[in-house]
């Protein structure tokens, strides 16, 4: 990584909020039969306003027909470079509503994450996120928890329906390049403000970074 980023100084200088993703390839088996893979880093611009935006104004919800990828096929916990299932449950999602995210579900028809973000909703003054094996247990998720317990704001783990993700006082999106933000609205249900535990949460992730 120090190499990447010595040879890239210049570049980072035209793009001071920019982003690092590390990936490794599946590899090739070497002649000794090793498998020996490809390690990959890239380096991105951070779209610091597409960021505020989601911050300020939110980002429309709509949940699809679209599920995860069973376990059997990879575990939802590692991060693969497969996106398909996410990019057709944003495109189905964008027929629906313009620039609104896909919220793909589990086989049981329960919620899981979207392409950019993990899912909460707020109820009764707390939080409660997918089960833990439904989901990609997101970095910037594990903050926000511990940011909640700091607070004092009950945390937990259960299988969330549609019907219980529209009727939630507050849902909240969590990821790297927002920290965290709020659905605006929910399959053309009418808008509404950020809530107070966003707010809470929203404050206390500025403060943090």
């Amino acid at each position: 990584m120090t190499t990447v980023v010595g040879k890239n100084r210049a570049w980072m200088g035209r793009h001071p909020q920019c982003g690092l993703v590390m990936f490794a390839s599946s590899g090739e088996a070497s002649r000794d039969q090793a498998i020996k893979p490809t390690l990959v880093i890239d380096l991105y611009p951070i779209a610091s306003q597409l960021s505020q935006s989601r911050r300020e104004s939110g980002r429309t919800l709509v949940i699809t027909s679209i599920h995860q990828q069973p376990n059997e096929s990879w575990p939802r916990n590692i991060k693969v470079r497969s996106r398909l299932h996410y990019y057709l449950a944003d495109r189905l999602a964008s027929r629906t509503v313009p620039d609104a995210l896909g919220v793909l579900v589990d086989f049981d028809g329960t919620i899981t994450d979207t392409s950019v973000a993990n899912v909460l909703i707020a109820e009764n003054g707390g939080l409660i996120s997918p089960e833990p094996r439904q989901v990609l247990p997101g970095i910037t998720m594990q903050v926000i928890q511990e940011l909640a317990e700091a607070s004092n704001l009950a945390w937990a783990h259960a299988r969330i329906t549609p019907e219980r993700l529209r009727a939630a006082d507050e849902v909240l999106l969590t990821g790297t390049t927002a920290g965290i933000w709020f659905a605006s609205s929910i399959d053309h249900r009418p808008p509404h403000p950020p809530g107070p535990i966003y707010k809470q949460l929203r404050s206390a992730c500025d403060n943090l970074i």
